[in-house]
């Protein structure tokens, strides 16, 4: 399986656009998962992924409340179900 993360702050405005390009990946539910990694956003974020989800069940949501790329990326890999991420 195939994990690509997704480390976003309070880019809801460009988020469809990176799912909508993920999401159009051809790959069974079970090779590849798609993980939004939160971390700490005040605008729509959460319901950008929520309407995306109900469209892709390969789709989670995650929150990392503690700031920075680094804890981010940490959040993503403890979070990831692949054996790959990207």
């Amino acid at each position: 399986m195939l994990s690509l993360a997704i480390c976003t702050y309070n880019r809801a405005l460009l988020l469809p656009r990176a799912l909508d390009s993920v999401a159009g990946q051809k790959r069974a539910p079970q090779e590849f998962e798609i993980l939004v990694v939160d971390n700490g956003s005040t605008d729509q974020t959460r319901e950008v992924v929520a309407h995306y989800q109900l469209q892709d069940s390969r789709i989670r949501y995650v929150v990392e409340p503690n700031p920075g790329i680094a804890q981010a990326r940490n959040r993503a890999l403890a979070e990831a179900y692949g054996e790959y991420i990207a």
